[in-house]
């Protein structure tokens, strides 16, 4: 048997803003490294791979990453590296883009990253 909880969530409207800035993060580094997949030619980046180029270039290029958890673009290579691995074994398609006007604003924190 699995048990879950669900918890609601009655935030405020500066933790509300948190939330959207650390899915939206969640998205980009998701994005990012499709687009990184996808020009790769001849030899296809790992999620690892991809994840540590993004770590390398975040501080110059995109530092507002740093707003948010870092669990929230952890996690997104993490999901990326699931993509890659259902649709090498032929179970899904190829990792597409996701997008903001489509489905749900979600993103990863650890249990102990929050009170």
């Amino acid at each position: 048997m699995i048990r879950s909880h669900q918890i609601r969530l009655n935030p405020t409207s500066e933790q509300e803003s948190y939330f959207y800035k650390a899915s939206g993060t969640a998205r980009f580094a998701y994005n990012w490294a499709v687009g990184q997949w996808r020009v790769a030619e001849d030899k296809k980046p790992s999620a690892n791979g991809l994840k540590k180029a993004f770590n390398a270039i975040k501080r110059e290029q995109y530092p507002w990453v740093y707003e948010v958890t870092k669990c929230a673009a952890e996690q997104a290579f993490a999901d990326f590296g699931d993509a890659v691995k259902r649709y090498r074994s032929g179970q899904n398609d190829a990792p597409t883009f996701k997008s903001r006007n489509r489905g749900q604003f979600s993103f990863y924190i650890a249990n102990d990253k929050f009170e």
